[in-house]
């Protein structure tokens, strides 16, 4: 997935999914059996722990979610900023760039969204797929 990709992603949940997967490392698996069919997703090794995905997407508590656990990307601090002109969010992380100049930050792995919860989102993602190449 690229970033492109990545920011033209909605809220919902599909997105969820994807951050449950590629940011917490859940696993999704098929279920049948116990008036359940479909797709299921879990955090720990046993199947039978599966949970309801957040909705990290639409909720800003969720989305909280993802920033803390992206507290993780060392040497990176979150940042956010809204646009009141074009009423967005933009959220990301940035380093300092100190080639230019100690106090210069420069954003790196950053979306926006008209809603805070789907720009959070959308950054995580691209920090993440940005980190395993």
């Amino acid at each position: 997935m690229t970033h492109e990709e990545i920011d033209q992603l909605e809220a919902g949940f599909e997105l969820n999914a994807t951050i449950a997967v590629k940011v917490f490392g859940w696993k999704k698996v098929e279920v049948t059996g116990h008036n359940f069919s479909g797709f299921g997703y879990f955090r720990e090794s046993r199947i039978y722990d599966i949970y309801e995905l957040p909705n990290y997407s639409t909720d800003i508590s969720a989305a909280w979610e993802v920033v803390e656990k992206m507290k993780e990307h060392k040497g990176e601090w979150f940042a956010l900023e809204y646009y009141p002109a074009e009423d967005s969010w933009e959220a990301g992380w940035k380093y300092d760039d100190y080639d230019t100049g100690p106090s210069w930050s420069i954003f790196r792995n950053h979306a926006t969204a008209k809603t805070l919860p789907l720009a959070i989102c959308r950054a995580a993602l691209k920090a993440v797929i940005s980190e395993r190449k």
